[in-house]
């Protein structure tokens, strides 16, 4: 056991600690009845050890597991021992309010406060009942680790830092230090002057910050604690840096990086990208490219298939992504394009991977999820398309153009704040059906035009789009000023978004407008590069059998109420199934979801007709609306989309709001700004249909930005799939592009882009 702390505590190998532990358990189980009271409480204390191993590197997961072993072995100690339990109360109270206490630690990284708290009042409980003034080891132990850990993870990660500040230091009044003591504890007294440093950092009180801090160095020089005085010497380092101390913030992160030497921690990368900051400033500007490498493998690291859980593991990858602004920014200011384009790709395709499995069903195949070099993506590119990749960080927004022959990057000359004001205007004007054109033209002056002399000779765009870009429909920007138009009065009929079905069909007035960039080319998205490839190579050049399924009938959903059928969603199905021979067409009572999971996964294209929710505080939660039957709701979630296999080629989402992702909430007729989700970070570590549809097998969907007009809808697919299906030289990127220019040209009573610049295409564009 002794050993085990000596490799976790002093020498920072957690590898050696968790087998020390292990052995522990191993012995433990030897121990016979008369040894009850060692077999219980060595086997307790080194579950515990592992648990907090697990929950320093980051496997969240693995530490959920090995404390639900620990609760087992608690509640056995209950169930043979009685509520008195062996040796001393203290010794066993102690015990068990210190694993409840770290199991609400665990759960508060989780970001799941309501199991979190549950955790904590349980440990409270026990607590409550001990005499502030007992000068009990175990007793004390328990308390001071109570306040600590209430105030470091479950107050702390609220952004309560005043209170969690108060919890922290009167955590340390009940901590003991004590060498031999304090090396068993679950919270030593130098961590705990560590965590309220920081939330006094937080709370902007730097004095008290660095007095706390002065206090962990010197307890964990004087127990050799390499970890945590790594870490107070790295928010020291931070705190000399914004004072503008620039030495004395070398000094201690050379400090800091020197005591981590060969020790693993999920704090590493946070010394090496504040050591780059540090080196950009001061003018070594290779020196800081070197550190914000070293610190984005070691994020890599922490990328490497800890989390089964999507939610959790965006929750724990939220702030360290910020490593790759500079990065990413630095190389382009360097013209070190092939670099930039290729630290776009790691940030983009490792979140889209590690988040789901995204080849499950192809683990044996070449297929893998290494990003794809510069030079691989520029072999890759078709001849008459070109690629702008953007990345849009807290500061700057940067795009990088590619083609067979070049990759040319630029910062662009617009901030993340001021790009994600003209995203929203522009979506709003939209919306409801007023003048775009001014924030259209804006962005495509900023974050189109600086690569317009190198795409003249293409017919496609790939746009890879990063944080708000995702929710911009680039086939709606405006190339010319604008021009004073025909007045045009048109009908909405009634759309296809549960929110807004008891919004009835109403007439609107706009002025037509001309200079689209869908004028001029045709556009293609991707999640990223490396993405396009996968789902390129999963194209089976098949177009032959559909299967459309079209509205339910009216319906009531729990939560919802009642719901229409959509009229020319019935009749959209029907029109596109005559173009096809081999095909499987389902509407009204025909339109169950049970039907849809056992035939989706045998077709080449699909089309779904119907109503679509986007939960954008539980985006798994999202769903595609079918009729409801014995087996299935009638709502096919995004999680449930994860045991499906497909192996379409087109999976039309005919749907509302079927392409936007969680991180936003709330499009219509309110601002972005401010509607950034807890749990999701806006734009790309994100998860919605289209997503979810790429990394079940299809090679590419059609989704929609808002919520659609019915009637227009019916016409836009039905040209789709017209001239998909009918023209078979024509790929699904210029199929859509022209039935968007019908809209345009030939119907002007649908010209605005309300009815046609929702849809986009991502994946594969063959």
């Amino acid at each position: 056991m002794l050993k085990g702390f000596f490799y976790d505590k002093i020498i920072g190998d957690y590898s050696k600690a968790m087998g020390s532990f292990r052995k522990v358990l191993d012995a433990s189980k030897a121990l016979g009845v008369m040894d009850a009271d060692a077999k219980y409480a060595y086997a307790l204390q080194a579950y515990r050890r592992m648990m907090l191993i697990d929950i320093k590197l980051g496997r969240l997961e693995d530490g959920k597991n090995i404390m639900k072993e620990y609760e087992n072995l608690a509640d056995d100690v209950l169930l043979k021992t009685g509520k008195s339990m062996f040796g001393t109360t203290e010794y066993f109270r102690g015990y068990l309010s210190i694993m409840d206490t770290n199991a609400g630690m665990l759960y508060s990284l989780l970001r799941d406060f309501k199991t979190a708290e549950t955790y904590f009042k349980k440990a409270w409980k026990r607590i409550d009942s001990i005499d502030p003034q007992s000068k009990h080891m175990w007793d004390r132990n328990a308390m001071g680790s109570y306040y600590v850990m209430y105030g470091t993870y479950f107050l702390g990660l609220q952004n309560r830092y005043t209170e969690a500040a108060e919890y922290i230091d009167k955590g340390i009044n009940y901590l003991t230090p004590y060498y031999i003591e304090s090396i068993a504890t679950e919270i030593d007294i130098e961590s705990a002057c560590m965590n309220a440093a920081e939330m006094y950092y937080l709370l902007g009180d730097k004095k008290k910050a660095l007095d706390r801090l002065e206090a962990a160095i010197q307890y964990a020089d004087r127990y050799h604690r390499k970890v945590v005085a790594s870490q107070a010497f790295t928010l020291k380092g931070k705190i000399c840096f914004d004072q503008g101390q620039y030495n004395e913030a070398a000094s201690s992160y050379s400090k800091a990086l020197e005591l981590m030497k060969n020790i693993e921690s999920t704090e590493n990368w946070k010394r090496y990208y504040y050591s780059g900051l540090l080196a950009q400033k001061t003018g070594g500007i290779e020196k800081a490219l070197d550190y914000y490498r070293k610190s984005i493998q070691e994020i890599e690291k922490l990328w490497s298939g800890r989390f089964k859980d999507v939610r959790r593991q965006l929750s724990f990858m939220e702030n360290r992504l910020v490593v790759f602004e500079p990065a990413i920014d630095l190389m382009v200011q360097q013209t070190q394009f092939s670099n930039a384009v290729e630290y776009m790709e790691k940030a983009k395709s490792r979140s889209f991977y590690e988040t789901t499995s995204f080849y499950r069903k192809d683990s044996t195949s070449e297929l893998n999820s290494t990003p794809m070099t510069a030079s691989e993506i520029r072999k890759f590119i078709p001849k008459n398309m070109v690629t702008i990749e953007y990345y849009v960080g807290e500061k700057v927004a940067i795009g990088c153009l590619m083609t067979r022959d070049r990759i040319y990057a630029k910062r662009l000359d617009i901030n993340a704040k001021a790009l994600g004001k003209l995203v929203t205007d522009m979506r709003e004007n939209i919306t409801n059906m007023g003048d775009y054109a001014d924030p259209a033209i804006k962005l495509y002056q900023k974050i189109v035009s600086p690569f317009e002399s190198r795409m003249q000779d293409f017919e496609r765009i790939c746009i890879i789009p990063h944080g708000v870009l995702n929710y911009l429909p680039f086939q709606a920007l405006v190339t010319i000023p604008p021009q004073k138009g025909k007045e045009i009065v048109t009908e909405v009929s009634l759309q296809r978004d549960i929110q807004v079905v008891a919004r009835k069909p109403h007439k609107v007035f706009f002025k037509a407008q001309t200079g689209f960039l869908i004028e001029h080319y045709g556009i293609l998205y991707a999640p990223s590069a490396t993405i396009l490839k996968m789902v390129h190579k999963k194209n089976r050049s098949h177009k032959n059998r559909l299967f459309a399924v079209g509205s339910p009938p009216q319906t009531e959903q729990e939560g919802i109420g009642e719901i229409p059928k959509l009229e020319f969603a019935e009749a959209e199905v029907k029109d596109v199934g005559r173009l096809f021979s081999d095909k499987l067409v389902l509407f009204d009572t025909q339109a169950t979801e049970t039907v849809v999971k056992d035939n989706m996964q045998h077709y080449d294209l699909i089309l779904f007709s119907t109503h679509a929710k986007m939960m954008r505080t539980d985006p798994f939660r999202s769903f595609i609306l079918f009729d409801k039957d014995s087996q299935n709701d009638g709502r096919l979630t995004v999680s449930e989309l994860k045991h499906v296999s497909l192996n379409a080629d087109l999976v039309a989402l005919s749907a509302c709001e079927s392409g936007l992702m969680a991180g936003h909430k709330g499009f219509s007729g309110q601002s972005l700004a401010n509607l950034a989700d807890e749990k999701f970070p806006p734009g790309d570590d994100i998860f919605g249909f289209q997503r979810a549809l790429l990394q079940a097998g299809a090679s590419s969907v059609i989704s929609t930005l808002w919520s659609v007009a019915d009637e227009s809808t019916r016409e836009l697919m039905v040209r789709f799939f017209n001239e998909f299906q009918e023209q078979k030289k024509i790929d699904k990127v210029m199929a859509l592009r022209n039935a968007q220019m019908y809209l345009i040209q030939e119907k002007p009573e649908w010209a605005h882009p309300f009815f046609w610049a929702p849809f986009c295409v991502s994946g594969d564009w063959m």
